[in-house]
């Protein structure tokens, strides 16, 4: 690669005066290391499948990105309606806060509605209850054994 043309793999052009920022040109770096990488594998192994070689992919992947946060990402307004909820916020006052159109809709769709919210908060609740009730159970100070005791 020549600092004169922007790299078409990277797409980052050089600056008004012809010189890169370091960030720049360590992500060059290493986008070249990673073909050359590439490359020294295809070589070494050429017999492999591509589902072996999709394997070997992902290896290298979860090398250099690290893993994310498990599960699915908790509603923000689920959250706030929970709050809510826990504050004493009950029935049409809190349906009209949390369900977009509450007021339009037909009976059963209110009553529809009304019920997931209330699912959700419920689901809420439950899973903070049995998180304190880990958090209890593991920071409780347990005596000692007596075998600890007479060692010490």
């Amino acid at each position: 690669m020549t600092d004169d043309k922007p790299s078409p793999n990277t797409g980052d052009a050089p600056q008004a005066d012809g010189s890169r920022t370091p960030e720049t040109v360590l992500f060059t770096q290493a986008v070249a290391a990673a073909a050359t990488a590439g490359r020294r594998i295809a070589m070494k192994f050429p017999s492999l499948l591509g589902r072996q070689r999709r394997v070997v992919l992902a290896e290298s992947r979860r090398r250099i990105l690290p893993p994310g946060k498990r599960g699915r990402k908790r509603s923000e307004q689920i959250t706030a309606a929970h709050a809510d909820w826990s504050a004493g916020i009950r029935g049409v006052e809190l349906y009209r806060k949390y369900i977009p159109g509450f007021e339009h809709m037909s009976r059963w769709r209110r009553g529809s509605e009304s019920r997931t919210l209330l699912n959700a908060i419920h689901s809420r609740e439950r899973r903070a209850r049995k998180q304190t009730q880990n958090d209890s159970r593991n920071s409780d100070s347990r005596p000692e054994s007596p075998s600890s005791v007479v060692g010490s």
